[in-house]
């Protein structure tokens, strides 16, 4: 656990992603969780060796970062856009019609672990019972993924900014809307008030580490808007993800020191890469 603030910390979990938590008067909330049970019960142990403050919340930046198990380990209200929950639902609703169909009831378990809480546009929180207490303000903004949100711990100018913004490695790009995704980060950059980004992966920094992730999805359409044009099949995309790699230096050596399994990587590039050629190819 880093400290960054003196009421937000944030941590670095098992699979490389960036989670945290954010103090105040009368209680803690939480920004994701790490995915397994083991891993969860253990940052749960973290956050009350730091304070015994009740843990209020759980608010998640997507749908992509939801762990059902974590949240049965946590055993903690759950907040996500309502765009999100729509997103975690529907595989459960898919599960229940087709009980007996081996390839979707493996997701039932997760009917009763659904998030409790869910906004459509924005909701603030208040650490504290004075409206001088501490407040997130919570905001959708659907760029990464259709219930993707910033959460903006205002008085410290921290924002949370989840899979909007990777640093060191690709930005998990299969789901995203570009054009709000770049009106997202846009907004961020003009916003005075912020200070700190907590990406949702590698290292926090002012608003000027969010060019590595507009620059690689405008290298990777151009990329394969290239690839489309010269009539390159969908399958032959892997070819492009050794020099994905190398932009960013990634080496197993590099990538371990990172918390990054290589091979997941590999995976999450190339559905972006196919996402891309769907689009492009539809088009033309």
């Amino acid at each position: 656990m880093k400290k960054i603030h003196k009421s937000v910390y944030y941590h670095v979990t098992r699979d490389g992603l960036n989670i945290g938590i954010i103090l105040g008067e009368d209680g803690v909330v939480c920004v994701d969780l790490p995915m397994s049970t083991e891993e969860t019960l253990a940052w749960k142990a973290q956050i009350r060796e730091l304070t015994r403050l009740p843990i209020r919340s759980v608010i998640y930046t997507s749908a992509d970062r939801v762990s059902f198990e974590a949240i049965d380990a946590m055993n903690t209200p759950v907040v996500v856009c309502e765009l999100a929950r729509v997103q975690l639902y529907t595989p459960v609703e898919v599960a229940a019609l087709n009980q007996f169909d081996a390839s979707v009831t493996m997701i039932a378990p997760a009917q009763n672990k659904l998030p409790e809480l869910s906004f459509s546009d924005s909701m603030t929180i208040l650490l504290g019972p004075e409206k001088t207490a501490p407040a997130i303000d919570v905001m959708h903004q659907g760029g990464h993924a259709p219930g993707s949100v910033f959460i903006f711990v205002r008085d410290a100018g921290i924002v949370f900014v989840g899979e909007h913004v990777a640093v060191g490695q690709p930005p998990l790009i299969a789901q995203g809307n570009f054009e709000k995704w770049h009106e997202a980060i846009s907004a961020l950059r003009r916003n005075k008030k912020v200070v700190t980004l907590i990406p949702g992966r590698g290292q926090p920094g002012n608003t000027t580490i969010t060019v590595e992730t507009l620059e690689y999805i405008k290298t990777a359409t151009s990329k394969v808007r290239a690839h489309v044009r010269a009539r390159r099949a969908r399958n032959e995309l892997i070819t492009l993800i050794p020099d994905v790699l190398k932009s960013y230096g990634l080496t197993e050596k590099i990538a371990a020191k990172a918390n990054l399994n290589l091979d997941v990587v590999r995976l999450n590039v190339r559905a972006g890469l196919e996402r891309l050629f769907d689009d492009l190819k539809n088009e033309a």
